[in-house]
């Protein structure tokens, strides 16, 4: 499933373009290098981080809405939550 993503890095970064992945599992893995520090487009990512999750092209939207939020868990996950 195609999906669109939005990152907003925290208090350090403001919320970008949306990005196109393949999947929500590719989202996941992104999000994960960039808290981990290995994403050179997004180093020293706090854990305020989040990715929005859209399921139809934002750009194409006109009042476009996120249906899922990934977020930092307390041991270092990822955890998904419904918008």
């Amino acid at each position: 499933m195609k999906v669109w993503a939005q990152f907003y890095g925290g208090s350090s970064y403001s919320p970008g373009d949306y990005e196109e992945f393949s999947s929500i599992n590719a989202v996941i893995a992104a999000y994960g290098d960039a808290l981990r520090g290995e994403d050179p487009e997004f180093p020293c990512v706090s854990e305020e981080a989040e990715v929005l999750l859209f399921a139809t092209d934002p750009d194409e939207e006109e009042d476009p809405y996120p249906f899922f939020t990934l977020y930092a868990g307390p041991r270092g996950g990822i955890k998904r939550g419904r918008c």
